[in-house]
């Protein structure tokens, strides 16, 4: 952590839900042998997460810091899903449209494409199984039903984004909407790159 700069750790599954999500090195390794069923069932993990995401409220740490007008930069261990969601927060209480959002959401295939295609073809010269490859590159980029996931559970519970904004995380507290308002946020969601342990144990698959 550089100088003056204070490092603020936010779980956003500290409660103990979606440990699924975390994988040892054992765990990790096995991926590469999935069958259909273990594929299947990595791709709910992946997706479910995205039901209960909004409603972290270690997100309310970061509008706390804008309630502070601090400045700051979050992220995740990939850079695209926990931080994914948090950037579509912070975009939405600024005003920006929720098709908007997704195309800024999407952006981490792009950003994340050479680490990725890396991988592939790493997977690709280990002849990993088919099924095993959908739910890898399920879980390792982005998706608009993840996406539209994250936007139903919304309003299951709201009718609007800014009514779920208010009563979840308090927002207008700290920002007030305005969609004139040219809202620097572009690229947020992959401002951390890729998990390289993961890369480093498909390298040394025997």
């Amino acid at each position: 952590v550089p100088e003056r700069t204070e490092y603020i750790r936010a779980g956003v599954f500290d409660a103990g839900n979606h440990v699924g999500v975390f994988l040892s090195s054992a765990e990790k390794r096995a991926m590469l042998k999935y069958d259909e069923e273990q594929a299947e069932n990595l791709k709910k993990i992946v997706a479910d997460t995205y039901i209960d995401m909004p409603f972290a409220k270690a997100y309310n740490k970061i509008f706390s810091l804008m309630d502070d007008g601090k400045s700051f930069a979050f992220h995740c261990t990939a850079g695209k899903d926990r931080t994914g969601v948090c950037a579509f927060m912070i975009e939405s209480a600024f005003g920006r449209s929720i098709d908007d959002c997704e195309k800024e959401y999407l952006l981490s295939n792009d950003y994340r494409a050479d680490t990725n295609n890396k991988l592939f073809f790493l997977m690709k010269l280990l002849h990993v199984s088919k099924p095993a490859f959908d739910a890898i590159r399920y879980a390792i980029t982005v998706e608009k039903r993840n996406f539209d996931i994250m936007l139903n559970s919304i309003f299951e519970k709201y009718n609007s984004i800014d009514e779920y904004l208010e009563k979840e995380f308090a927002t207008f507290d700290c920002v007030v909407a305005d969609s004139e308002k040219d809202v620097q946020t572009d690229g947020l969601t992959a401002i951390i790159p890729f998990d390289m342990p993961l890369l480093m144990e498909l390298l040394f698959v025997s």
